[in-house]
């Protein structure tokens, strides 16, 4: 006679039932041992996406409030009066960054790079604003360049009837011209480094008057080319005088500008008015 045995089991993968059919033997059960899981764990991949995904950029506003953003442009959205901007990665565009009326407003590099390769008269447009740009790491290492190609300006002023200002306090620019300078807008350079990267460009660049007065205040700082060609200029512009410009002593006792006239430099700049 045919007996039929149901029975239970359990083991550490899964629970279910079987059927044992047999005569008058006793059985010989054997059950498999279950397939354990292998798990790979790709760093590589896991570093790419956490870095993928991680914050850029760090938003305190006035009242202490911080907010971390993935993008840089949601953040300066975000910004407000006396809001302080600070990099938490490297961070690339392709497309012109615009800081508009952001007053008593702080970009701080914190030792990253800031690159934008927009096409067109600048890559960081500064409107209406009243802001610094400074680099807190302790290794100085903080820039904003355009990067291999893009835009003529790396940074550019424009104010009108409501005046612009900026400040740089530490971190570098380089650019073609570094920094255009036009209408109402006032540049005041008391450190970091502003760098040209191109045969007949220079690191500041007074770009037009149709809207106010620009002012160019350098108490500090260093200028530079990466071309020998274009020499110690400081500063170029197209039809508007620059004879009243002193700036910071480097150490060489003389400063060449865009008409190559050698001037005497002094530590405390005038004010330069167009």
């Amino acid at each position: 006679m045919k007996r039929v045995l149901f029975a239970n089991f359990r083991s550490n993968c899964c629970r279910g039932i079987f059927e044992i059919l047999f005569h008058d033997i006793k059985p010989v059960i054997r059950l498999a041992a279950p397939e354990k899981t292998k798990i790979v764990f790709d760093e590589t991949e896991y570093a790419k996406e956490k870095a993928e995904h991680s914050p850029t950029v760090e938003l305190k506003l006035a009242d202490g409030t911080t907010t971390q953003y993935l993008s840089i442009i949601d953040a300066i959205s975000a910004a407000k009066s006396g809001s302080t901007l600070t990099l938490l990665k490297d961070i690339t565009l392709t497309s012109a960054l615009t800081f508009n009326s952001k007053r008593n407003f702080v970009l701080d590099l914190n030792g990253y790079t800031l690159t934008n390769t927009a096409s067109g008269t600048y890559a960081v447009l500064i409107a209406y604003c009243d802001m610094i740009i400074r680099d807190s790491s302790e290794a100085q290492s903080g820039k904003i360049t355009k990067g291999s190609g893009g835009s003529n300006n790396t940074l550019y002023l424009v104010g009108t009837t409501t005046p612009n200002k900026l400040t740089i306090e530490s971190g570098t620019v380089e650019g073609l011209w570094s920094i255009g300078v036009q209408g109402n807008s006032t540049l005041d350079v008391v450190g970091g480094k502003i760098l040209c990267m191109g045969s007949g460009y220079s690191p500041i660049n007074i770009a037009g008057q149709s809207n106010g007065v620009s002012k160019v205040n350098i108490t500090g700082g260093f200028f530079g080319s990466f071309n020998t060609s274009v020499g110690k200029n400081v500063m170029t512009s197209s039809g508007y005088d620059i004879s009243k410009l002193w700036i910071f002593d480097d150490g060489s006792g003389s400063a060449a500008f865009s008409d190559g006239i050698e001037r005497p430099t002094k530590v405390n700049a005038n004010t330069i008015e167009y």
